[in-house]
């Protein structure tokens, strides 16, 4: 039987299967094993099952009402219970609108900021070190530049971020359509071939998101990685998705599959990849 710092280490390397097994034994033998069950709700919430995940912390903190994870986590959720209001709204035809943080926008607007203010003290710098007797041209080379580069660039992202950047969600009865200002992408729940919650492992750690793929090979993937993702409420987003598809799957690229993979799976993998890639694919 693995102790909790080999089971971590299984989970770290990505064998959540192999993980989650070994957690079920140390639950077996200790229900009440603290370290075991907060295991448990990392895995649940990798695979966003986060009402499962909030039942084991709840169980945590009956346990230990000074547990300071449990106190962390029940912090957490009622923050993201709070984003749930701010950034989620019924419509008159009982659907649900969640408008995203505007992170592409964000960090664009950063850059432009940070290039006008090295174009100011370039300038600046220029212009003190240049003689008064320097050909004007020269200056206008040197100013024109460093605008081209510094201000001009950045503001071109700016528009890009602005243009292509998700705005909001809206999930009903009908379907989930993504809008950005000039189109929108809609799936209807009747053409979805598949959606599921991905689990994949990288050096950085794991991330979580939502696929979607239609019977005519349109294919999005939202990143709902707790660090980096544009979307707030993530649990009443899911929830959501669960209530109108309840076939949401999930799946993972475990590493102990990757490391057997024969040659024939990586073929077919290649060439789901190439049609992925040849079809209307969005990521966010």
């Amino acid at each position: 039987m693995m102790h909790v710092k080999q089971i971590t280490e299984r989970m770290d390397q990505g064998h959540l299967d192999e993980a989650e097994q070994a957690i079920e034994d140390l639950l077996f033998m200790g229900p009440n094993n603290t370290s075991a069950m907060k295991l448990k709700a990392k895995i649940l919430e990798s695979k966003g099952h986060f009402d499962e995940e909030s039942m084991v912390w709840q169980k945590i903190y009956d346990i230990d009402p000074t547990d300071l994870d449990a106190l962390n986590y029940i912090q957490r959720r009622m923050m993201e219970d709070q984003e749930a209001r701010l950034f989620c709204h019924e419509t008159a035809d009982g659907g649900h609108s969640f408008f995203v943080y505007p992170k592409e926008m964000i960090r664009a607007n950063i850059y432009a900021f940070l290039g006008c203010c090295f174009f100011l003290f370039f300038s600046l710098y220029i212009q003190s070190i240049t003689p008064e007797n320097q050909k004007l041209a020269i200056r206008i080379e040197l100013y024109g530049l460093a605008f081209l580069i510094s201000v001009i660039a950045p503001w071109f992202l700016v528009i890009r971020a602005f243009l292509g950047s998700l705005r909001k969600i809206r999930i009903d009865s009908k379907g989930i359509t993504f809008f950005r200002l000039l189109r929108s992408i809609e799936f209807k729940w009747e053409d979805v071939e598949s959606l599921c919650l991905k689990r994949t492992f990288e050096e950085t750690g794991s991330k979580l998101s939502l696929s979607i793929l239609d019977k005519k090979d349109k294919n999005l993937e939202i990143d709902l990685t707790p660090k980096s993702t544009i979307l707030r409420a993530r649990p009443h987003f899911i929830a959501l998705v669960r209530l109108h598809f309840p076939d949401l799957d999930s799946e993972s690229n475990d590493n102990k599959s990757i490391d057997h993979e024969s040659s024939d799976s990586k073929s077919e993998n290649t060439d789901l990849k190439t049609k992925q890639t040849s079809s209307n694919s969005y990521s966010f």
